[in-house]
């Protein structure tokens, strides 16, 4: 399950790059910048619903067993 996530974790980071580098970019525009937004926005979505709904009650699990 950890790799898939590192691996959206790794594509996140270049969005918010690519977005960082668009903002200081003479050929910005407002829409580009929105709809890539937009779509950033839909994967931290779906991104943070797997962690919820996988991971964290994998790390949950694991606590507990350590108690």
């Amino acid at each position: 399950y950890t790799e898939p996530m590192r691996y959206e974790h790794k594509i996140i980071d270049q969005k918010i790059s690519e977005l960082d580098r668009m903002m200081f970019s003479h050929a910005r525009t407002t829409s580009a910048i929105q709809q890539r937004l937009t779509r950033l926005l839909a994967m931290l979505g779906m991104h943070l619903d797997t962690e919820e709904a996988v991971l964290f009650p994998i790390l949950k699990e694991a606590t507990q067993e350590r108690a």
